[in-house]
C-alpha cells in the first residue's frame, strides 16, 4: 500500500489492514528532501554544496546507486538538518529499495508513488477542508462522499437529479415519506463526533 507517512493514515491502514506491505510515496519524499535543502540554502552562509544537493535530490530515489551516491555527498556537505532527514528516512528508502523490482520486471500496476490519484481527491480535499468541523454525522457524509465521487466519474447530473427528485415528491404528496432522522447517525452507532 502506497501512502504518505501522515500518522492518522498510518493509523488507519494498521486498523484496518495489518497485514498490509506499506510503501512511502516517493513522491512525498523526494519533495520532503527537496524542501528541507531549500530551507537550509537559505540559512548557509556558503550553499554551493547544498544548491548542488538540491539539485541531485531529484534523481536520488531513482534507485540504490544513485541514493548512495546521494548520501556520500550530503556527509561531505555536514549539514546537521540534512544529516538527522536521511537518518529518520535512510532505512525506509534503503528497505523499499531492496523489496523493489528492477524496473524491467516491475509490473505496471506496481504504484511507487500517490501523486496521480492525489491529482482526483484534491478537489475532495479543497471542499470538505473548510467545512471538517461541521462534519459530524457519518451517515449524511458518506452520502456527501457518494455525490462526489459520482462529480469525480462524470456521472452527475443536476438535471436529471432535479427531474428525479421532482417525480418523486410529486408522487408522494409534496412530502418525504421518511422521517429527516432517517439520514442521521441511528442512536448508539458511531458517528465522527
Amino acid at each position: 500500500m502506497v501512502c504518505d507517512a501522515h500518522r492518522g493514515m498510518l493509523q488507519a491502514i494498521s486498523s484496518r489492514w495489518p497485514e498490509a506491505e506499506l510503501h512511502q510515496c516517493e513522491w512525498h519524499l523526494r519533495h520532503a528532501l527537496r524542501r528541507l535543502l531549500r530551507k537550509e540554502i537559505r540559512k548557509a552562509p556558503e550553499p554551493q554544496q547544498l544548491e548542488e544537493l538540491h539539485e541531485r535530490a531529484e534523481g536520488a530515489l531513482a534507485g540504490p546507486s544513485f541514493w548512495g551516491a546521494f548520501t556520500e555527498a550530503a556527509k561531505d556537505a555536514g549539514n546537521e538538518s540534512l544529516d538527522r532527514w536521511i537518518a529518520v528516512n535512510g532505512p525506509t528508502i534503503e528497505t523499499q529499495f531492496a523489496r523493489r523490482p528492477p524496473p524491467s520486471k516491475r509490473p505496471p500496476e506496481m504504484p511507487l508513488t500517490t501523486s496521480a490519484l492525489e491529482q482526483l481527491t484534491r478537489p475532495i480535499a479543497a471542499a470538505l477542508h473548510p467545512r471538517r468541523y461541521a462534519l459530524k454525522n457519518r451517515e449524511r457524509l458518506n452520502r456527501l462522499l457518494m455525490l462526489m465521487q459520482l462529480h469525480i466519474n462524470g456521472d452527475d447530473d443536476v438535471q436529471a437529479y432535479s427531474k428525479a427528485i421532482r417525480a418523486w415528491l410529486e408522487a408522494n404528496g409534496g412530502r418525504p415519506t421518511a422521517p429527516r432522522r432517517a439520514i442521521a447517525d441511528t442512536l448508539g452507532s458511531p458517528s465522527l463526533r
